[in-house]
């Protein structure tokens, strides 16, 4: 099981959890209420559809917070190189031709960035129609990449 899989089935399985718990909870709380009690009812029959929302509300929530985590780190990643490029830049010392090719980094970096973003909306509607700035497809950042088999 490579760790793409591995994180799927752990969210479903978190969902299950989470489902689990929200429509047991229902049912342990009518189950405690006498008989005539008038919320028992609605709640013993509530308890499925909170299962299955809390399962949904599960899986929408770790998708969201594993987008932005992407998202923060991989504006982390291009803030540390765009500085690096700018503080090299400033330098007095960078020779011309250096200089060239440090503006042409600034460039790509741009480029990979605003790739990345438009891969993300392509993500989200796999159906809308995104330009391309380049040909190269941007990964995301490395600790959230499958790993590569090797061997």
């Amino acid at each position: 099981m490579n760790r793409e899989q591995l994180k799927k089935a752990q969210s479903k399985a978190g969902a299950g959890v989470a489902g689990i718990g929200g429509g047991t909870l229902l049912v342990t709380i009518a189950e405690s209420l006498p008989p005539e009690h008038p919320a028992r009812g609605p709640l013993l029959f509530a308890a499925p559809w909170a299962s299955t929302f809390a399962s949904l509300a599960w899986l929408w929530i770790r998708r969201t917070m594993t987008r932005r985590m992407q998202e923060r780190k991989m504006d982390s990643l291009c803030e540390k190189a765009r500085n690096a490029l700018d503080h090299a830049l400033e330098d007095p010392r960078t020779s011309p031709g250096h200089r060239a090719k440090l503006q042409q980094g600034l460039e790509e970096l741009e480029l990979l960035r605003l790739q990345w973003q438009l891969d993300q909306a392509h993500a989200l509607d796999p159906e809308l129609s995104v330009p391309s700035v380049s040909r190269k497809k941007v990964q995301p950042p490395e600790s959230s990449r499958p790993p590569t088999k090797s061997g």
